[in-house]
């Protein structure tokens, strides 16, 4: 199954929203974290993964899993990981 991103308009918007926004800043970052997800397969990744990866805070990226699976991109998994806090999160994957 091919993906396409349609994550270039703010996430909940209408039709008419979505063909009228911008490339934001958090749409590009939505776009590289659905990438990076996709990228895991299934082993799918959580929000401290993602931060691991792309670098800075934690409320840049975290965000954008959440927006993803409002969406249906990406699936909040029963499984948990370990973060590195020591904490358990919660693992996405992409649909399919």
């Amino acid at each position: 199954m091919t993906h396409q991103l349609p994550l270039l308009y703010a996430a909940g918007k209408r039709d008419t929203s979505r063909a009228a926004f911008p490339l934001t800043q958090a749409a590009r970052r939505r776009t590289r974290v659905f990438e990076y997800v996709l990228s895991r397969g299934f082993r799918g990744a959580t929000a401290d993964e993602v931060v691991a990866h792309f670098g800075g805070m934690h409320n840049t990226w975290a965000p954008r899993l959440t927006e993803l699976a409002i969406e249906g991109l990406v699936t909040r998994t029963a499984e948990r990981r370990r973060t590195r806090a020591g904490a358990t999160a919660a693992v996405y994957v992409v649909r399919l």
